[in-house]
Parts: C-alpha cells; structure tokens; sequence
C-alpha cells in the first residue's frame, strides 16, 4: 500500500494529517503500541521539515525562545511559506517506510559546518 500527500509549512495541519496516518496504520493490522511510535516520529520528522527547512529556522537552542519566535514571524510572513513538505507512506504486513521530504536548502555538506 502506497500513499503520498503534498501540504504546506502549516503545522496547524498536520494533527489531521497524523490522525489520517494513523488510521492508515490501524486500518492494515499495526498495534496501538506501533502506531503511537510512528505517529511521535512522524510528528518530529513534519516538524523539522518544517521549521528547519522550509522556513529555514535554526534550533531554538542556538538563538533562544525570543529570537526564534521573532524569525518564525519573518519566516511565516515570507516566500519560504511556498515551500512545500512532502509526506509519503509505504505500509507493508510487517513493515513501513515513511519518507518527510522539504524544499528546504539541506544541511551543508562544508566541514566546517557548525550546527
């Protein structure tokens, strides 16, 4: 079973687009021990692709609460809210792949990178 969902950087969506993926996984057989892990793992991956590559936000921790919520203002109030996450699902009786994809530039491949 193959699934695929294209939504914008809008977590406000993406509660009803877990709910969906978790019936999606109750609907094949998956445990509710099974399902809630891929739901929090989903959650985070939506989240990242979100915050971290769509609307190219840093961690929190590197500039602190109010600086972040600042950013994610300007963010939210640029271009960057085209960008587009992209949520696919491969269920199979014993197994899944669950790809979060973003527009987003990437982690800089440069060594001297500092996250």
């Amino acid at each position: 079973m193959g699934n695929a969902i294209e939504m914008p950087p809008d977590e406000a969506l993406y509660e009803s687009v877990l709910d969906g993926l978790a019936k999606i996984f109750y609907e094949a057989g998956w445990s509710e021990a099974k399902v809630k892990n891929i739901h929090a793992a989903v959650a985070e991956a939506l989240a990242n692709a979100v915050n971290h590559g769509s609307l190219e936000l840093p961690g929190k921790s590197v500039v602190g609460n109010q600086e972040y919520t600042e950013l994610r203002k300007r963010a939210l109030a640029s271009d960057l809210v085209k960008r587009r996450v992209f949520l696919s699902v491969n269920i199979e009786r014993d197994s899944a792949t669950v790809k979060v994809r973003d527009e987003g530039r990437g982690i800089p491949t440069d060594s001297n990178y500092d996250a």
